[in-house]
Formats: structure tokens, C-alpha cells, sequence
């Protein structure tokens, strides 16, 4: 019985271990491009307009201007 329970406990140790690793892991992808995005706010606040903002991590449908294929971010055929 005493077994048992050094089981139990080694068990719902570990597992409390794993889900509070994944639970960090979770919330730091969802609020790094938070982070990013004010970030690039307060540049813009304080009169920084040429910082363009960083895509490459992000899903196609944010890189390439989501609905209807319109993007502010797309540089124009001037701009290349």
C-alpha cells in the first residue's frame, strides 16, 4: 500500500509539472506578437513611421493580408 501511494503522488507530482510547463509554453505563444505588436505601437506613437513590422512567424493568411488578399503591409510595386 505505502508503494502505492509513492506512486500516486510521484504521478500527480509529474503531471502537474508537465501541464504547468505546457501551460507556460501556451501562453508565451500567444502573447509574444502581442508583445511585438505594442511594441511597434509605442514606435509608432513616438513618430517612428518606418518600422515595418516582423511576419516570417506568422501564418500565411497575417503574412499575406487575410481577407480578400488585402494587406497594409504588402509593399507596393514602387517600393521593391
Amino acid at each position: 500500500m505505502h508503494q502505492t501511494t509513492r506512486l500516486i503522488l510521484s504521478t500527480v507530482a509529474i503531471s502537474l509539472l508537465v501541464s504547468a510547463l505546457l501551460s507556460w509554453f501556451i501562453t508565451k505563444g500567444i502573447t509574444a506578437p502581442f508583445q511585438s505588436m505594442i511594441k511597434g505601437m509605442q514606435q509608432v506613437s513616438l513618430g517612428e513611421l518606418t518600422q515595418r513590422p516582423n511576419l516570417d512567424k506568422e501564418s500565411p493568411e497575417i503574412r499575406h493580408g487575410g481577407l480578400n488578399g488585402c494587406s497594409y503591409f504588402r509593399l507596393s510595386p514602387y517600393e521593391k
